[in-house]
C-alpha cells in the first residue's frame, strides 16, 4: 500500500482480543503475543527490536511489548547495546524511538539491511519524513504518533495517530491494530502531511504560548516580583497554564526545540500569525479599544460553536477541580506496592471507621511502586486526632501495612 493512496476512513475502535491476529493464521504466519516471558524460546510472535530503547519512550515500549509476552532486543548508545544493524538484522519488528532531527538519519543508516517480511514503525512527533525514509527500504511502513508522553501505564483514553505507509503482508496490520487495542488507544489514521499540518497547532502552538510565558516570567524580577509571590493570587486558568509550563521545564529542552524547528514548514506560518494576534491585542489595549477585544471573543465563539465550547468547559471545570484538591492544606497521598482488588475499599472503611470525611479522592498509576497511588482530601485539620488515629490503622492493618505507603503530596 503506498503513502498516499492508503487512507481510511475509521477513526478509533473499541478494544479487541489478541486472537484477531491468529484469525489469519492460515493467510500468512501468525503474529499474536505469546504466553510467555519476554526471554523466552518458545515464543509463537515476531521479534521486536526498538532502536533507541534507552530513551523514555523507547524503555516505555520495551515494558509494554514485553507485558505481552514478546521477546525485545535494543539498540542505544553505549556497548552494551546492539548496533542498529545488528538489531534489524535480528528483529522482525524494528520501532524506531529516536529524538526527531536523527530520526530520518538512522532510518537511512540501516534501510540496505532491510527485509521484505519486517515491519517498520516510528514514533516520532512527525510522520512525513520519517515515512519517506522507511520506504526507501524494503519492509512493511507504518507510522505511529502517541499523543501523550510515556508517563502512562497504557494509553488508554490517549490519542495515537496513525499512518499507513506500505503493507504487502495483511497481517502486520493486524499486528499494530491488536497492539493498539491491547494498550487501549483511541487511534486517528491520517495522512503525514496533514498530521504534520495539524501538529502545528496541536503541538508547536501550545508549546510556543509556553515559551512565551516562560520567558515573559524571566522579566518579572525587573517589576520586583517572583513566581512564589504570584502563586498565592493563582486563578485556575493560571494554574493550568504553569503545569503546562512546568511539564516543559521538566522535560529536555531539545525535544521541544526539535518540535518547532523539525516542522517549521508549517509551524512558521502558524507562529506568524501568533505574532500577528499578539501585536493586534497588544495595540487594542494600548489603544484602549475595548470593542476590537470584544469582537475578537465574539468572532472566536462562533468559530468554536457552542458544543466545542460546552465540552471545553466541562474539561476546563474538572481539571480545575482536581488541581483545588492537590493544593489543599489537608491531602495525604497513599501508595500501594502492588495492584490488589479491595485495598482501597479498606483503606476508605478504616476511615469512616474513624470519623475522617473525604473532600476528594483521585488515583493514579504509581510511578514508584506497582499499584495505584490515591491522592486523598481530608477534611478537618491535618493535625486531628481523629486522622492520625485513622492512618496509625492503615498503617498496622494486618491485610495492609506491607502494602501501602503514606506521604505528604
Amino acid at each position: 500500500m503506498s503513502m498516499a493512496s492508503n487512507k481510511r476512513n475509521h477513526k478509533s475502535t473499541e478494544p479487541k482480543k489478541t486472537k484477531v491476529a491468529k484469525a489469519n493464521a492460515k493467510q500468512a504466519v501468525s503474529f499474536a503475543a505469546p504466553q510467555s516471558s519476554m526471554h523466552s524460546s518458545d515464543r509463537d510472535g515476531p521479534i521486536i527490536g526498538i532502536i533507541g530503547i534507552a530513551g523514555r519512550y523507547g524503555k516505555w515500549m520495551q515494558e509494554r511489548f514485553a507485558e505481552l509476552g514478546y521477546d525485545v532486543i535494543g539498540s542505544d548508545v553505549g556497548d552494551q547495546w546492539l548496533t542498529p544493524k545488528q538489531l534489524v538484522q535480528q528483529a522482525e519488528v524494528v520501532i524506531f524511538s529516536v529524538p526527531i532531527e536523527q530520526t530520518v538519519e538512522i532510518i537511512d543508516s540501516v534501510s540496505k539491511v532491510s527485509r521484505p517480511q519486517q515491519l517498520w514503525i516510528d514514533i516520532t512527533s512527525l510522520k512525513e519524513a520519517p515515512l519517506k525514509a522507511m520506504l526507501r527500504s524494503k519492509a512493511d511502513v507504518i507510522g505511529l504518533h502517541p499523543m501523550c508522553g510515556p508517563d502512562l501505564p497504557n494509553w488508554n483514553g490517549q490519542t495515537v495517530a496513525l499512518c499507513y505507509g506500505r503493507l504487502q503482508n495483511p497481517n502486520w496490520e493486524i499486528f499494530v491494530i491488536d497492539f493498539l487495542n491491547s494498550m487501549k488507544a483511541k487511534y486517528y489514521v491520517t495522512d503525514p502531511i496533514e498530521h504534520d499540518r495539524i501538529m502545528a497547532y496541536v503541538q508547536a502552538l501550545p508549546h510556543a504560548l509556553s515559551m512565551m510565558m516562560i520567558g515573559t516570567f524571566q522579566t518579572m524580577e525587573d517589576h520586583g516580583l517572583s513566581v512564589s509571590e504570584i502563586e498565592h493570587y493563582a486563578t485556575p486558568p493560571y494554574r493550568l497554564s504553569v503545569a503546562a509550563m512546568a511539564r516543559i521545564l521538566a522535560t529536555n529542552p531539545n525535544l521541544y526545540a526539535d518540535i518547532q524547528i523539525s516542522n517549521r514548514k508549517h509551524t512558521l506560518e502558524v507562529l506568524k500569525s501568533l505574532r500577528d494576534q499578539a501585536e493586534q491585542i497588544y495595540q487594542a489595549v494600548r489603544n484602549s479599544d475595548k470593542r476590537s477585544l470584544v469582537e475578537r471573543l465574539t468572532k472566536g465563539r462562533q468559530q468554536f460553536r457552542s458544543r466545542n465550547i460546552q465540552s471545553g468547559m466541562k474539561g476546563f471545570l474538572q481539571m480545575s477541580r482536581v488541581m483545588a484538591d492537590f493544593s489543599t492544606s489537608n491531602s495525604k497521598v497513599i501508595h500501594t506496592r502492588r495492584d490488589q482488588p479491595g485495598l482501597l475499599e479498606q483503606i476508605l472503611k478504616i476511615l469512616a471507621s474513624n470519623q475522617v470525611n473525604l473532600t476528594g479522592l483521585h488515583s493514579f498509576k504509581s510511578d514508584e511502586y506497582d499499584g495505584f497511588s490515591f491522592h486523598l482530601g481530608l477534611e478537618g485539620p491535618p493535625d486531628s486526632i481523629a486522622l492520625q488515629r485513622a492512618l496509625c490503622d492503615i498503617r498496622n492493618h494486618q491485610q495492609l501495612r506491607d502494602l501501602v505507603v503514606i506521604e505528604e503530596p
